[in-house]
């Protein structure tokens, strides 16, 4: 199961799962990561994926691109 971390609120990290279902977890484990950045469950903790957030990231970019050419 892959989470994305959605936002920072108050003193928590929210990640949505690939099934929406949200995980509530301590901000002060998350304070080195970026909003966006992709993680997998494993053993009751997330680890951090380098390789899906580049592809997730880019995806993105490549969408913005496609909304300015019109």
């Amino acid at each position: 199961m892959n989470y994305v971390l959605d936002r920072f609120e108050g003193d928590f990290a929210l990640f949505v799962g690939d099934d929406e279902n949200i995980l509530k977890l301590n901000k002060q484990d998350f304070l080195a990561y970026r909003e966006g950045d992709v993680f997998t469950l494993e053993s009751e903790r997330l680890i951090f994926i380098k390789e899906l957030t580049d592809l997730r990231r880019e995806s993105v970019r490549n969408r913005f691109k496609k909304l300015r050419r019109g």
